[in-house]
């Protein structure tokens, strides 16, 4: 036989956040599984929102009736105008928009568009969610990593050091809220401050909404994409339908780019129409239809929705701080992930009581059910100390 070529591939490297939480789903009942970022229910499910769950039923109703031909290119007239209205307020004449699979999907696009611009070079804040490097590596970007935190606080100083000593305009790849993994945002004024320091540069920054409503609200967590916005930034924004109307397998998210005027918002559609018929041609449109009826009918219901389980989260965050005082300060900030101060001997300890964190520390909150968060807390003050 002749040998096949796939023998020679090198190893595949694994996926840290998927291959624990598969090793979590085959340790087997008992479990507190605090990996994958999704919002359970206290069934350790994945929680549906009532205003979402209203909307699906509305689009089942009509689902044996559906018209399944190819979409347009850039998606659905409707959730391109829904989704960019949650983002930009009423600001969104010159707001560029296509359809993506999920939030990894319109990262992927904005930053083959920031490609097409010639940018080379892209700074990355670490700790970050580990797919943001992947991405870039795998789209041969020159990756900068500039510190997230210095002293346990949001900072800006390694970002404008390494910007003004760049020699050419850099792509700057941000998380607008809800950090993933340590939870900590900058502050407004620290926003404030970016924007004054870039205002006139040509660096291109683009920011990963992947949690918008669950921090602080919908329209605080947009805050920051209308800060730069409105400050003249040039601006690529990633967002993502997954956490906030609790459709992770739909594969939602969309990607927009912030033009001067009309004709330059109709030439970066162009782009991403090209760009995606590349990937995909087109992506999913089940969630997309989702999320324009969720926006269209059911808008008051979800924003109170995400309203309680923001409640919720802020909730099981403030009783893991109270009850091991070690980690007061890795659950100081907001949203579903703190990165916690553990070993690997003791994530390996947490392991052997059926509890699984990635191995530098990231815990989910929003995953442990209410009715386990005696039985986490109890772990934790055992194996940290209180």
């Amino acid at each position: 036989m002749i040998p096949s070529p796939f023998a020679h591939l090198p190893p595949a490297p694994v996926d840290p956040v998927f291959a624990i939480a598969a090793e979590a789903k085959s340790a087997g009942e008992g479990t507190i599984d605090a990996t994958v970022g999704v919002i359970s229910d206290e069934t350790g499910t994945p929680l549906m929102l009532p205003g979402v769950r209203r909307a699906i039923e509305s689009f089942a109703r009509s689902f044996p009736q559906g018209n399944f031909a190819y979409p347009p290119l850039l998606g659905f007239p409707e959730f391109r105008s829904g989704v960019t209205r949650l983002i930009f307020g009423d600001q969104t004449d010159a707001i560029a928009s296509i359809a993506t699979t999920g939030g990894t999907g319109a990262v992927t696009i904005n930053l083959k568009l920031l490609k097409l611009l010639g940018i080379r070079e892209v700074l990355l804040p670490v700790p970050s969610w580990p797919n943001h490097r992947r991405l870039l590596t795998s789209l041969g970007f020159i990756v900068h990593e500039v510190p997230h935190l210095e002293r346990g606080s949001t900072s800006l100083h390694g970002i404008m050091e390494a910007l003004s000593a760049a020699k050419q305009p850099c792509g700057v790849l941000l998380q607008a809220c809800g950090h993933n993994p340590t939870g900590l945002d900058f502050t407004d004024e620290q926003w404030r401050e970016l924007a004054t320091f870039l205002r006139k540069k040509e660096h291109v920054v683009l920011l990963d909404l992947a949690y918008q409503g669950l921090v602080r609200g919908v329209e605080e967590d947009a805050a920051s994409v209308r800060l730069l916005r409105e400050a003249g930034i040039p601006l690529l924004v990633a967002w993502s339908a997954s956490k906030n109307h609790s459709i992770y397998g739909l594969r939602t998210g969309l990607a927009c780019a912030v033009a001067s005027d009309a004709a330059e918002r109709e030439e970066l559609e162009r782009h991403f129409m090209i760009l995606t018929r590349e990937m995909h041609s087109a992506a999913p449109v089940t969630g997309q239809q989702i999320v324009a009826l969720v926006q269209q009918e059911h808008a008051d219901q979800w924003r109170t929705d995400l309203e309680d389980l923001r409640a919720v989260i802020t909730r099981k965050r403030r009783t893991l701080k109270d009850a091991v005082p070690p980690f007061a300060d890795a659950l100081a900030g907001a949203g579903l992930y703190a990165l916690l101060p553990c070993s690997s001997e003791q994530i390996l300890l947490f392991k052997q009581r059926k509890i699984f964190l990635l191995p530098d520390g990231r815990v989910n909150i929003a995953g442990i059910p209410d009715a386990r968060m005696e039985e986490f807390t109890n772990a934790c003050k055992q194996i940290i100390g209180s």
